[in-house]
């Protein structure tokens, strides 16, 4: 089911529900305020529907909505993906593409929300200052095994206490991987947090977070800044080539290490002097205050890995070719996984090609490849990299024109929606069957006005078509109606040069039009119209009264959709009935009596 909600603040609404329900197979598109909005509802299934383009949110969910499940859905182009708002709780939301949103999750002020396995892309359109891939504001929330790339301003930014981040892939974020506010006694556990333009982690009036076990590397300023933060506990995390792997300027104290392990960092210029893992010499940190020591730096001269080959986020339809380094200690035996570790295979050398077979077992979307490299000892390096497998050509929406619009004289206006793995190299419509094409860039533009000049009226295709870098090519199309014939008007009364009196003359005409919108008339060239339904009728009385006598031009008016204008006139006349005769009498004759009564008086006078 599609449903186009311009116009309407949404396109699907539930409210004040306990039952159970789904909603599923949908495509919500285009409502001012959310495409799908759930307030004071529970035990709702939401299931692989398509929710974009939607000027407010793709999903709301407000007002004591608990215990509904959002999963397998498609949230893309709407200002923010999933919005929770009002005592939204102990909701689901799982498995979900969230992408090229202004925000990709919002909880706000919301708890024991579980966001788990999602890919959200892209996010931030950059009309907000605050956008963000997933905005945990509240309690005991859990952000889990989500993948969180390329997002407009944090991956993931905290605002409250007791959440859980686990387990997440955050890599190019365009400010902090992760972003903790105000946020106190929160667990972030096993996340991979790479190539933010900012910081890994980014604290500020940030107390009592336990942070280990996670991966923070390539970040442009720091792995973990700390602005402001006291009692914060960091170990077993890997800090690698980060500009400075962490800086702390917290007025409070911060624990680096527990009572057995600290973390790695690939700075460390201290060595393992008794195998026993943890390096000799503390670790210290940039800045003020006196807790800035990793005393239990981990520490072991494994093999340190490089990859020159495949490069991040490059998109590959077969497997990829790889060629690492071994920077850093001697290699003995070294091997590779593309599926986290389930199956690794072994190699010889430096450069190779990714198994095919183990490739094309892997599902499309991001594959991360992992390369390992082991030492005599049994120590272990090892270097990622994400690339993106794609199979499958662009798929291309159109979300206007609508099927068999009417245009006129003005070319339409199309807005689509591409969806695609791969880079877009090109985009391109045609109206004449291909005979010329049209490149156009982004996903709203006008259809070229002097090709669409040169078509005839009746129905016109547009074909749009989509190439991506690795050569697929998506294709769809729409037909509408041109139509820029003005209707035809035929009088068949009144008559040219009809007489009529004070009486109104009635009218009867035929229109050929197949898309007529309406119709009127005028009597005085246009100033005055008057508009009417049935093709027969009586001209306005009033106004025939009251106007001059003599020739008068009425003229018919019929408008179709497009609105071409056809025209046609009838010259009719206005007459003013004689003065009614003296009744029983003819004035002659009585004019004629006074006359000769008059004579004889007048002998009569002269004889006396």
């Amino acid at each position: 089911m599609l449903i186009n909600g311009s116009g309407s603040s949404t396109c699907i609404s539930i409210e004040a529900s306990s039952a159970y329900f789904i909603i599923r197979n949908c495509t919500l598109l285009k409502a001012s305020s959310a495409g799908l909005k759930i307030s004071a509802t529970r035990n709702g299934l939401i299931r692989n529907n398509i929710i974009s383009n939607n000027y407010g949110n793709g999903i709301r969910i407000d007002g004591n909505s608990n215990n509904n499940t959002v999963v397998e859905n498609d949230l893309c182009y709407n200002f923010r993906g999933v919005y929770f708002y009002g005592a939204a709780h102990h909701n689901l939301i799982d498995n979900n593409n969230i992408s090229y949103n202004g925000h990709g999750v919002l909880n706000s002020w919301c708890n024991d929300n579980n966001i788990t396995r999602n890919i959200l892309i892209n996010n931030g359109n950059g009309t907000h200052y605050e956008e963000n891939g997933i905005y945990i504001v509240g309690q005991n929330n859990v952000v889990l095994n989500n993948t969180i790339i390329n997002n407009r301003e944090h991956g993931v930014h905290v605002y409250g206490s007791n959440n859980k981040i686990l387990k997440n892939k955050i890599y190019n974020s365009r400010s902090n991987g992760i972003f903790l506010t105000l946020a106190h006694q929160n667990i972030v556990k096993g996340n991979k947090i790479y190539n933010s333009s900012e910081n890994g982690i980014d604290f500020d009036e940030a107390n009592f977070n336990i942070i280990f076990q996670n991966i923070l590397k390539n970040n442009t300023d720091h792995g973990v800044y700390i602005i402001q933060g006291a009692y914060n506990l960091f170990y077993n995390n890997t800090f690698l080539k980060n500009q400075i792997n962490a800086r702390s300027y917290g007025s409070g104290f911060n624990d680096w290490n527990n009572s057995y392990i600290g973390n790695f960092w690939d700075d460390y210029q201290g060595k393992d002097e008794n195998d026993d893992g943890v390096g000799e010499e503390p670790y210290y940190l940039y800045g003020k205050y006196g807790d800035n020591y990793d005393f239990l730096p981990i520490w072991w001269d494994a093999p340190v890995i490089s990859i020159t080959y495949p490069n991040v986020n490059e998109t590959y339809e077969n497997s990829p070719y790889f060629e690492i380094s071994i920077d850093e200690g001697i290699a003995d035996s070294k091997w590779y996984s593309i599926d986290d570790g389930i199956k690794n295979i072994t190699f010889t050398g430096l450069a190779g090609v990714i198994n095919q077979t183990e490739w094309s077992n892997a599902p499309e979307g991001p594959i991360e490849i992992i390369f390992y490299a082991n030492d005599s000892r049994g120590y272990i390096g090892k270097s990622e990299v994400v690339v993106v497998k794609n199979l499958t050509a662009p798929e291309i929406i159109i979300n206007s024109p609508s099927l068999n619009q009417i245009y006129g004289f003005i070319a339409p206006t199309f807005n689509i929606t591409i969806h695609d793995l791969s880079p877009i190299n090109r985009t391109w419509y045609t109206i004449d069957g291909g005979d010329t094409n049209y490149t156009f860039y982004g996903t709203l533009e006008q259809i070229n006005q002097t090709a669409w000049t040169e078509l005839n009226d009746g129905q016109v295709t547009i074909q749009f078509y989509a190439n991506d870098s690795l050569g697929y090519l998506g294709f769809t199309n729409i037909k509408i109606e041109k139509d820029t014939t003005a209707p035809i008007i035929i009088i068949t009364s009144p008559n040219n040069n009809d007489v009529f009196e004070t009486k109104a003359p009635t009218f009867q005409i035929s229109i050929d039009e197949l898309n007529l919108e309406s119709m009127w008339y005028s009597l005085d060239g246009g100033i005055t119209n008057i508009t009417f339904s049935e093709l027969n009728g009586v001209i306005n009385q009033s106004i025939w009264y009251n106007i001059h006598g003599g020739d008068i031009l009425i003229t018919f008016y019929a408008q179709d959709r497009p609105g071409n204008i056809g025209i046609e006139s009838v010259l009719v006349k206005k007459r003013y009935p004689p003065q009614q005769q003296i009744s029983g009498y003819n004035l002659f004759m009585i004019i004629g009596a006074i006359l000769g009564i008059s004579i004889i008086i007048l002998k009569l006078k002269k004889q006396k």
